[in-house]
């Protein structure tokens, strides 16, 4: 018998290994179909970690990603870009093959595809939704539903006091702060979320350098 997780990890390598080596565009969340460019999401991170001029490109085609892939037009990504200079270094060295614009496409998605995890943003949209709108939620969510809350989440996001960041080892009052579970840094992209309009919780998205594990979401409160 196959463990669940096993199979799971076994088919996100599979589809990581056919994403990279044909850089298919990617539109998950996307409203008016438009996608970013594929340069901005499937260079190799030696590529881009040469100095300060690259972490600057690497951010805008982040923000591109979050900004037209994602149609989030008020968010960023906040990171301090000395410190992520240093990560881009380490980077290089180990060979790492997720860029920073790559895996921002992947922690966007995964928050709108993890309706499992109790403590998720669409785990706690659910819950505003049905709150907001006086609708009982099935169990398992209709199809209709988990579109509805996709709907609302998106809606939350779009308040202009949301903020993503990029932990990168230090912690920023009100911003950033080191994943609850404790998932390193260096190995990882370690995004953080928070929506106010939505809770006080506060969301990581991890995304693994490597690409050997698939992408998960969890929040804390």
């Amino acid at each position: 018998m196959f463990k669940i997780s096993e199979v799971v990890s076994a088919l996100w390598l599979t589809l990581q290994a056919f994403g990279t080596a044909l850089a298919l565009p990617c539109t998950s969340g996307v409203t008016d179909g438009t996608a970013v460019s594929i340069d901005c999401r499937g260079d190799l991170v030696a590529n881009l970690a040469d100095s300060s001029a690259d972490v600057a490109q690497e951010l805008r085609c982040a923000n591109a990603v979050i900004q037209k892939d994602f149609a989030f037009d008020t968010l960023s990504l906040s990171v301090d870009e000395k410190a992520l200079l240093e990560v881009f270094k380490v980077d290089q060295q180990q060979a790492y093959t997720i860029s920073l614009s790559r895996a921002t496409h992947l922690a966007l998605g995964q928050i709108f595809d993890n309706y499992e995890t109790v403590e998720s943003p669409l785990s706690i949209a659910a819950m505003g939704w049905s709150e907001t709108t006086g609708k009982y939620l099935s169990s398992p969510l209709k199809k209709t539903q988990k579109h509805a809350i996709s709907a609302y989440l998106r809606t939350q996001i779009q308040n202009q006091k949301t903020s993503l960041s990029l932990f990168t080892g230090t912690t920023v009052q009100g911003l950033s702060y080191p994943p609850e579970q404790g998932e390193a840094f260096d190995s990882n992209w370690v995004f953080v979320l928070r929506i106010p309009s939505l809770s006080d919780h506060i969301y990581w998205i991890i995304v693994d350098k490597k690409g050997q594990r698939a992408p998960y979401v969890y929040g804390f409160n």
